[in-house]
């Protein structure tokens, strides 16, 4: 065994940090949002990290076995400058939309350099007197842009909006959290709120898992009519999106292999071997032009 075969066959740890090095060097930058998508060779890296990473077992179950799943959250995990593995623990898929878990969407609008750590201001009463809150009780999130020292103030969440919504009740099965982690879930939609009118560069305008429960059972909610759905067996109920990008993936896959040259050493190798022998005098064939997928 070589040294460099040996190091190879040692090191797939080492292969999987080079990956990550590479889309990060590699992934194309517009306006500080880096994206896998636009770059032939982030996208081919890419797919290789999403290969490695399904074959994982400390990944949620929608990502374990399914490539196009991780595809897509390593390109969210690249505009969001954040370690894959992280967001996939804290990225959940309601009806083919990827939303972010509260207290994560939270965290990364904590660790920009942006804004001051987001905060909560209260009003009104958890108790009216009958063990409901009061029509006004919630609260709002605020946090202080620091190049300008302004106070960025968002949006009211309280208790008649939540009935008025209909975010109390269950959602079939679903027992709604409203009920039982109040004031969690006030923070969390407030925060949402906040991020959306004054942070959407940093969360990418993702809602919370909550928000996308409720939402895509609302009455009356406005739909785009669904892209047509293209399955495989490991892909299985995956929407238009993820199964065209598995395709890309796959395609891009046949086109490395299939465009990568060899040597004339090779092709006469894999040649079949003739009965007759060649003679002297025999005319050599003209060899056909190897044709290159583009």
């Amino acid at each position: 065994m070589t040294d460099s075969t040996q190091s190879t066959a040692l090191s797939p740890a080492r292969e999987a940090a080079s990956i990550e090095r590479g889309l990060a060097m590699d992934a194309t930058s517009f306006e500080g949002v880096h994206t896998v998508f636009s770059h032939g060779n982030a996208f081919n890296l890419a797919v290789k990290m999403a290969s490695m990473l399904s074959d994982s077992t400390v990944i949620p179950a929608p990502y374990q076995g399914n490539p196009s799943n991780c595809l897509i959250a390593i390109d969210y995990a690249a505009r969001l400058r954040v370690s894959p593995v992280m967001l996939m623990q804290n990225m959940d898929v309601v009806k083919g939309r990827p939303g972010l878990r509260g207290a994560f969407l939270i965290g990364l609008i904590n660790a920009c350099p942006l804004f001051s750590r987001i905060k909560f201001e209260w009003r009104g009463s958890p108790d009216d007197g009958t063990g409901q809150p009061t029509g006004d009780y919630g609260c709002r999130a605020y946090a202080t842009e620091v190049e300008t020292g302004d106070v960025l103030q968002g949006t009211w969440v309280d208790w008649a909006m939540v009935i008025g919504e209909g975010w109390d009740r269950d959602n079939g099965s679903q027992k709604s959290k409203w009920n039982t982690l109040r004031d969690q879930m006030f923070q969390y939609r407030a925060a949402s709120f906040w991020s959306r009118t004054n942070a959407s560069d940093v969360t990418l305008g993702l809602h919370t898992v909550e928000e996308l429960d409720y939402l895509e059972n609302a009455p009356g909610y406005a739909r785009e009519s669904p892209s047509p759905v293209i399955e495989h067996d490991h892909d299985r109920g995956m929407p238009g999106l993820l199964g065209e990008l598995a395709d890309r993936a796959r395609s891009a896959a046949a086109h490395i292999d299939l465009a990568e040259p060899r040597s004339p050493a090779e092709d006469e190798s894999s040649a079949p071997p003739t009965d007759t022998a060649p003679t002297n005098d025999a005319q050599p064939k003209a060899r056909r032009p190897r044709r290159i997928i583009e």
